[in-house]
């Protein structure tokens, strides 16, 4: 807890510093790590990248019970998540949801493209929508949210709930509203 960094009720913890030193991790090192922090949090978010050959990526998918698969609208992406889903099944991963990073409503690869391609239901597709933020973002070292995009804000929302009722809370998030004097 010492280590994290903390926003409110929010802690969060980096991975490690230098791609390499992770050799040095195994599975058994994630399950440790999230066996010791489970009591002291409602909810553990871990991003686990989509390395298999790495031990703590493993480990950490071995020891979740609810898994989401994060992709963009990129040819490239979705090849790569179909070379890798027969490795998925046979280490028994199974993805309770996917969400589209970046989405674009205009793209050839829509939402119902890529449910019938990866052969996902449409419910279990999430989207957290392009912002002209992003690059802004990266340059100013804060995350999207401080720029208000509304409909980017809007699927954080929904993505939000959707894990908060995953997780059986009846915490609700709810855009906050800034009332604005008009005189």
């Amino acid at each position: 807890m010492e280590t994290c960094k903390q926003t409110d009720n929010l802690y969060h913890i980096a991975g490690i510093e230098s791609i390499g030193v992770s050799r040095f991790y195994h599975p058994e090192t994630a399950k440790y790590f999230l066996d010791t922090v489970k009591d002291c949090f409602d909810i553990i978010i871990v991003d686990s990248g989509n390395e298999l050959d790495d031990g703590l990526a493993i480990g950490a998918l071995e020891n979740i019970e609810e898994r989401f698969c994060i992709i963009t609208q990129q040819e490239s992406v979705l090849k790569n998540y179909e070379k890798l889903k027969p490795i998925y099944s046979k280490l028994g991963f199974c993805f309770n949801g996917m969400i589209v990073n970046k989405h674009n409503s205009g793209n050839y690869y829509d939402l119902d493209y890529i449910s019938k391609r990866l052969s996902i239901c449409s419910d279990q597709i999430l989207k957290v929508e392009m912002t002209d933020y992003y690059l802004q973002a990266e340059m100013d070292r804060c995350t999207l949210i401080n720029y208000n995009d509304k409909n980017y804000i809007n699927d954080i929302i929904e993505l939000s709930n959707q894990i908060l009722n995953k997780c059986d809370l009846d915490i609700c998030i709810k855009r906050k509203r800034k009332w604005r004097s008009f005189i």
